[in-house]
């Protein structure tokens, strides 16, 4: 037999002692929800600043009226689906934040943006696409690192605790003590130490490799006698707590691996029979025998179709735990890159909050009559050359194919409108008309109102009668005029109002 003496086992369990503290002090606290980012906060600031007046009036309205409870009602939001009772407080404290004062401080003061208003209605677009770059990677900011499986905290915290504890009952985890499920009674070493339970737990390796009935193998004074139970210390707290090395961990990958290395080259160095995988002093071919044992038989795992080390199980969940770790550096890794994401992103908001545009010239004035009567062909080539959307709508020959855009080559020839006009223009010749460019179109019902205002083609009001719009000549003279104009210019006015809503419900969305 192999001759014994004190201190056996020291070199086994400090190897074992350092997994220990990897596995407990290795786990991550539970995840804190961060501030939200200096630039994010930034980029809504500039976004809110340039909302319309209709909604910085919405946001400005006084409580109780302003708050969400009475400001849903007020926009329907039932009805519109509007689920904004998160949001809107947010909203109105970026509106406050921003709002121009008198405070030289004021976020306002240190910002100075665009002032006229069509440059304020053309970065409202821009601002907006960029608060939703932000807003999506802000979100990503504020969720839990998480994978397919699950939150990784989570999956490295329970693989750690495993590999501590089993994940069986009978050594379970107890998350309000932090510690193994434990017993102060005497250990039975040939029962709850044999083959087929050894590797389970670092916790009760370590229990089964120093308890020793006569010398203290593992080193510490006493370790022997804690770890077969004394009746007052609970075996695996206490044999633990001689552990010497109990610092925190700072980097799990690079401590494990060096950790493992070192437990596989203990792997088998003192064994009586050639091939048995046994950890530390065996005086015979098992790890059972109380007074002259003191080692742990992992030799199960090194056979058949297992791996070896890599097989034992709690080395499988401290290896399950690296995964999950590498896997949580890499977002954190991601996080830090979307910080810098969004500090350029702000920078893109600084440059449209303070871009300066040059509005249109207005459009030329229209003799309508006279216009009824040009080719079509001059027409196309009259509304393709035109190039904003404010000018395309105001001439009836043409209509605006995008709703997003405000300028472009998106102006087109409007048929359906040219079409009603030769019609016009056609019924108002000959005899019947009286004979003159005058009685031409609309024109030609001269001061029969109700004339003018049955003239439709289906629900479509072909002339109406009423004073001019911007670009009709006698702006102020109630007559017989062409409905297309009317009806272009409302169709104007509803969607400014729409696109003014959606805008400020995405731009606002953050």
């Amino acid at each position: 037999a192999f001759a014994r003496s004190f201190l056996d086992a020291k070199h086994t369990f400090l190897a074992l002692c350092d997994v220990w503290r990897i596995a407990t002090q290795g786990q991550l606290p539970p995840f804190s929800v961060p501030q939200e980012d200096e630039n994010y906060k930034q980029i809504l600031y500039y976004n809110i600043s340039v909302a319309d007046k209709a909604w910085h009036a919405l946001l400005d309205t006084a409580s109780p009226a302003g708050d969400w409870d009475a400001m849903s009602k007020t926009l329907k939001a039932a009805d519109n689906k509007l689920n904004w009772a998160d949001k809107w407080p947010k909203w109105r404290q970026q509106r406050q934040h921003t709002k121009p004062n008198s405070e030289p401080s004021s976020w306002a003061a240190k910002n100075k943006g665009a002032l006229d208003e069509y440059s304020k209605a053309r970065n409202r677009h821009s601002l907006r696409a960029i608060a939703e770059r932000a807003e999506a990677l802000q979100s990503q900011l504020m969720s839990e690192p998480a994978d397919e499986k699950g939150k990784l905290a989570d999956q490295i915290n329970s693989a750690l605790q495993k590999a501590m504890c089993g994940s069986e009952p009978t050594y379970a985890y107890d998350p309000a003590t932090k510690k193994c499920k434990d017993s102060t009674a005497a250990l039975t070493k040939h029962t709850t130490c044999g083959k087929t339970l050894n590797g389970k737990t670092i916790g009760m390796d370590i229990v089964c490799m120093c308890c020793d009935d006569t010398d203290a193998a593992c080193g510490p004074t006493n370790s022997h006698t804690h770890a077969c139970g004394d009746s007052a210390n609970a075996k695996i707290e206490k044999t633990t707590s001689h552990c010497p090395e109990k610092g925190p961990v700072t980097d799990l990958t690079s401590e494990l691996n060096v950790a493992l290395s070192r437990v596989a080259a203990l792997m088998s160095a003192d064994v009586k029979k050639a091939g048995q995988a046994i950890l530390e002093i065996s005086t015979t071919t098992t790890c059972t025998v109380s007074d002259n044992d003191n080692c742990v038989d992992y030799h199960n795992y090194y056979t058949g179709t297992n791996h070896g080390l890599t097989s034992v199980p709690w080395v499988a969940q401290l290896l399950a735990a690296k995964a999950a770790y590498q896997k949580y550096n890499h977002e954190l890794d991601r996080r830090a890159a979307i910080g810098q994401q969004l500090e350029a992103l702000a920078a893109e908001a600084n440059r449209e909050y303070t871009r300066i545009h040059e509005a249109p010239t207005a459009a030329p004035q229209i003799d309508r009559d006279k216009n009824n009567a040009l080719p079509a062909k001059e027409k196309e080539s009259e509304c393709t050359a035109i190039k904003q959307a404010e000018n395309c709508i105001k001439n009836e020959n043409c209509k605006w194919e995008s709703g997003e855009a405000s300028e472009g080559n998106y102006c087109k020839l409007n048929t359906t409108a040219v079409e009603q006009q030769a019609t016009q223009t056609g019924s108002g010749t000959g005899a019947a008309a009286g004979g003159a460019g005058a009685s031409a179109g609309c024109a030609r019902h001269g001061s029969d109102k109700a004339a003018c205002e049955n003239d439709k083609t289906g629900d479509k009001q072909n002339c109406a009668w009423r004073k001019g719009e911007e670009g009709e000549d006698h702006k102020y003279t109630e007559k017989c005029r062409n409905g297309s104009f009317l009806f272009n210019f409302k169709i104007a006015l509803s969607s400014a109002a729409f696109m003014s809503f959606v805008a400020f419900y995405h731009f606002s969305i953050v």
